[in-house]
Order: structure tokens, then sequence, then C-alpha cells
């Protein structure tokens, strides 16, 4: 039950995520309430994963195991400057702190969102072996169509990482982002699952590589 209850928490925050990336086109009220919900889920997540906190200090740190620690923490601190971030982007504070707690939000919010999406991107990626295992049953695919669909889907996300300009927002280069509010929600969607997909794909790959160099040389401190 518990493990049933994961996969739709989980599940519910990634189709969360990707809309709150269209905030411009479903307005500002869903993007209010998606946000809400969204940090409902993350807490329920990480109660349900508590045993990982417990874990923190014990146990020896492998490479993998660091950094797969490093992404879920990092993950879970640009969770909470989002969170923060749009505190001070509401209208009772902004109309307390002016325009300077607003300008601040602002750049938070468009810096950690960014941050968010794609570091939760690897956090999926590190859980992709069990992903894999339930595409390749369902579909009954050849492992090598499998793998050139997912280099496609990876190639595709690179272009989109890139013309939606995610980089610069993630370190400020811009201060400001444009949007086209013409576009159909379902195109933007499809090109943020597409950036999912290449971060998570590049973390799985990681832990391939990892895995082998384990696998041939025996040793294991890696």
């Amino acid at each position: 039950m518990r493990a049933k209850i994961k996969i739709v928490v989980d599940a519910g925050m990634i189709i969360l995520v990707l809309l709150q990336m269209a905030y411009h086109l479903i307005g500002d009220s869903l993007h209010r309430w998606f946000g809400i919900m969204l940090f409902v889920l993350m807490i329920l997540h990480n109660i349900l994963d508590r045993k990982w906190y417990l874990g923190l200090f014990k146990g020896k740190y492998t490479p993998m195991r660091f950094f797969r620690t490093v992404i879920n923490i990092l993950l879970l601190a640009s969770f909470l400057c989002v969170a923060i971030s749009a505190v001070f982007l509401s209208s009772t504070l902004s109309s307390l702190f002016h325009l300077k707690a607003a300008m601040l939000g602002r750049r938070m919010h468009m810096v950690f969102t960014t941050w968010s999406f794609v570091l939760m991107s690897p956090h999926v990626g590190l859980h992709w072996n069990i992903t894999i295992g339930a595409i390749r049953k369902w579909t009954k695919r050849t492992q090598y169509l499998y793998q050139i669909s997912l280099l496609l889907v990876s190639a595709y996300g690179l272009y989109a990482f890139i013309s939606r300009n995610l980089l610069q927002r993630m370190f400020l280069l811009s201060e400001y982002a444009f949007f086209d509010y013409e576009e159909p929600v379902i195109l933007l969607v499809i090109d943020y699952v597409t950036i999912l997909c290449l971060f998570s794909n590049l973390a799985h790959w990681i832990v391939w590589f990892v895995s082998k160099r384990r696998s041939m040389h025996g040793d294991s401190n890696l």
C-alpha cells in the first residue's frame, strides 16, 4: 500500500511540475493552487521517504551514494527556495515590503523553479531502472529500438532546453523570461517532458557507467 501511495504521489508531483512550467498559459489562479498542491505532495513525499533521512549518517559513502545524496539535498533546498519566493510574491507581503520583496521574489522564483525542474529530472533518473523495466515489459520492444528512442528524445530535449533559455534562467543571465502566450499548453509540456527525459537519462547513464566500472575493476569503493 505504501509503495502504491508513493507512486501516486511521485506521479502527481511530476505532472504538477510540468503544469507549473506552463504558468504563463494556465493563469495565476491555477498556478497558485497547483503550487499549493505541489508543496503538500512534496511534504508527503519526504514523509514517505523519512527512512532515507534517518540513514544519511549511517554506512559508507561511495561516489554513487554521494551523487544521489547531493542531488536529493539540492532538490529539496531548491523546492524550499521556490516556496519562500512564492511567499515574497504574494500580494499581501508585496504590499508590506513594497517592491524590493517582489523583485527579489520574482528573481528567486524564476531561478529556483528552473533549478527544481532540472534537479527533479536526475532524481527521477536515479530510479530509472524500475521505469525502464516497466516500459520494456509493457511495450515489448527490442533493446536497440528502446535505446535509439531514448537518444532521439534526449537530443530533442537538449534542443528544447536551449531554445527555452533554461540555462539563462538557471543562472539569472537574463532579468526577464519571455514567453509565447499563444502556444498550446500541450506543446510546451511535450518540450519539458523531453527535457526531463534528457536529464533523467543522463543520471541513468552515469549510474550505468559507474556500475560497469565496478563490475570491471571489482572495486567496491566506486
